[in-house]
C-alpha cells in the first residue's frame, strides 16, 4: 500500500513508476491520505497530555491518521502482513526479494523497517533472514522515517489499540522501542525517501514536503509548560548518558551497530 493525497497525482505517478521498476505494480494499492487542508483533525488526537509531544500540527495529525488507515485496511482485508509506503520513496529492485525472505522466515518482528535513514542509531547484532543475503537488526532507539515498512497483522492490532488516543510523530510512534513491541531494521535497506538520496532532483512535487509548504496546516506548535519541557530534557540527557557510559561498548563488542544502516547498491548513497 502507498499513501497519497488526492490533490498530488504527481507523487502517485512517481510511486507507480517505482512499483513498475521493481516488478510489484500488480500488487501495489494506492490508499488515499487524510488531507489536513480539507479534513478536521481526528478525534483521536490528544494534545497536552504530558506524552511524547505537547501538540502536533494539522499535517502531522493527518500523516498519523493516513498510516492508521493502512493498518485498519490490513485488518479489514484479513491480511497477514502488508508493506506500507509513503509516496516519495525510491525502491531498490531487491525490495521484493527482501519481503519474500522475511515472509518465508516467519514474522521476525511486529514491524520491520525497510527504508534507510542517515541517522546515528543503535541497532542490535545482525541475524540472518533465512538463507537469504539479508540481515535483521533490532532497533534499540527511536529512528526517523516511516517511508517503507513491513507490518504484521499482530503489529497492526497493537498500533491501532495504542493509537486510540495519540500525540506523537508517526515515525517516532512506530519506531520507538518499548515493552511488548518488536521492531527491526532490514540490512541492507531496500528503500529510501527521495529527499534523502544523493543526486535526487528535489525541484519537483516529489521533493517538496507537505509539512513545510502549507503554512495553514503547519502553524507553530506550543512546546508545553516549563516543567514538561524540563522533564523531557532530563529524560533525554539520562538516556544519552546511560548509552555512552554503560551500553555502547558492550553493544559494539556483541556485534551491534551504531550509525546509519547501509543501503542496497542500486539506491546509491545518502544525501
Amino acid at each position: 500500500m502507498f499513501i497519497n493525497l488526492d490533490r498530488v497525482p504527481e507523487r502517485a505517478r512517481f510511486m507507480e513508476g517505482q512499483a513498475r521498476k521493481v516488478g510489484i505494480d500488480a500488487q501495489i494499492e494506492r490508499i488515499a491520505a487524510t488531507d489536513a487542508l480539507t479534513e478536521a483533525p481526528s478525534d483521536r488526537y490528544r494534545p497536552h497530555g504530558w506524552g511524547p509531544r505537547w501538540e502536533l500540527s494539522r499535517s502531522e495529525i493527518a500523516c498519523f491518521e493516513s498510516h492508521r488507515r493502512c493498518w485498519q485496511r490490513l485488518r479489514d482485508e484479513g491480511l497477514g502482513h502488508a508493506v506500507i509506503l509513503e509516496d516519495d520513496v525510491i525502491l531498490s529492485t531487491r525490495l521484493p526479494e527482501a519481503v519474500a525472505a522475511l515472509c518465508a522466515a516467519g514474522p521476525p518482528a511486529d514491524v520491520v523497517k525497510l527504508d534507510g535513514v542517515r541517522q546515528m542509531v543503535r541497532y542490535g547484532p545482525r541475524i540472518s533472514v533465512g538463507a537469504s543475503e539479508f540481515g535483521l537488526r533490532a532497533i534499540l532507539q527511536t529512528v526517523h522515517s516511516a517511508g517503507c515498512y513491513l507490518i504484521s497483522a499482530a503489529g497492526a492490532d497493537m498500533l491501532l489499540a495504542a493509537s486510540a488516543g495519540f500525540c506523537d510523530h508517526l515515525d517516532d510512534f512506530v519506531f520507538n522501542p518499548r515493552a511488548a513491541w518488536s521492531i527491526a531494521q532490514i540490512e541492507p535497506a531496500v528503500a529510501l525517501q527521495a529527499v534523502l538520496a544523493a543526486g535526487f532532483d528535489a525541484a519537483g512535487e516529489v521533493g517538496r514536503s507537505e509539512r513545510t509548504r502549507q503554512a495553514g496546516i503547519n502553524a507553530a506548535k506550543a512546546r508545553g509548560p516549563l516543567p514538561y519541557r524540563a522533564l523531557k530534557e532530563a529524560r533525554r540527557s539520562a538516556r544519552a548518558l546511560r548509552w555512552r557510559l554503560y551500553v555502547d561498548r558492550r553493544l559494539r563488542a556483541g556485534g551491534g551497530r551504531i550509525g546509519s544502516v547501509p543501503l542496497a547498491a542500486d539506491l546509491g548513497d545518502y544525501r
